[in-house]
């Protein structure tokens, strides 16, 4: 289940100041990815540019995730969704295993959605 809060990260981060906490990881996986928060890896858009070797050091990812991702750049389009849709369907089912307090409901009804689009074009 994911709960949500108007307090910002920072707000937290002070709220455990006094408590000894020496760091905090942070990630907001809706901005950050959800591979990089799943392996607690810090993703920023300078990363972008180095998302080979920054693929590279992700221990849960799906299988050839780089190799993939560049082949849908030069793919025709039915393909390309296609594949695309396979590496989201094995990044959920990779949170499944390895943070299955997340709640995925809405991330499998927006799969069923584009499915069923899909499928009538």
């Amino acid at each position: 289940m994911i709960v949500t809060s108007e307090m910002t990260a920072l707000d937290l981060a002070r709220r455990f100041e006094d408590a000894g906490v020496a760091a905090i990881i942070y990630t907001d996986i809706a901005r950050d990815g959800v591979l990089a928060g799943l392996n607690r890896r810090y993703y920023t858009t300078f990363q972008f540019k180095r998302m080979r070797r920054f693929a590279e050091r992700l221990t849960l990812a799906p299988p050839d995730l780089i190799a993939r991702i560049e082949a849908l750049l030069v793919t025709p389009l039915p393909e390309a969704f296609n594949a695309l849709f396979t590496l989201d369907g094995e990044v959920l089912a990779l949170l499944a295993t390895h943070a299955p307090q997340i709640d995925l409901s809405a991330a499998h009804e927006r799969r069923t959605r584009f499915a069923l689009d899909a499928a009538t074009r």
